[in-house]
């Protein structure tokens, strides 16, 4: 209840409170919105990925390595489908990390 309220109800009034902040400093909300926007479309692709392979898995397989196999699909996902999407932006979070 409270998790599927606030699916339903954050990105709305972020997305208003972007918009105003933008009118009131002088930004575009595609300035703003622009950088997040691959980002974005790979969580959602991920999070497909992840709820299909949670119904692939047995229910007999222990809690804690269902939990392990699908948060290793969901970072393979997120990171291959950022590196076929924006190959820039994982250059620059591995030089970001390398130091």
């Amino acid at each position: 209840g409270l998790a599927m309220g606030w699916l339903l109800a954050y990105p709305p009034l972020f997305l208003w409170t972007v918009w105003r902040s933008c009118r009131h400093l002088g930004f575009s909300v595609r300035a703003v919105l622009g950088p997040v926007s691959m980002p974005l479309l790979a969580s959602l692709l991920m999070a497909g990925i992840v709820m299909a392979t949670r119904t692939l898995l047995s229910a007999e397989l222990a809690h804690a390595v269902a939990l392990a196999i699908l948060t290793m699909t969901g970072a393979v996902a997120f990171a291959s489908i950022m590196w076929m999407l924006d190959r820039s932006s994982i250059r620059e979070a591995v030089q970001f990390i390398r130091g």
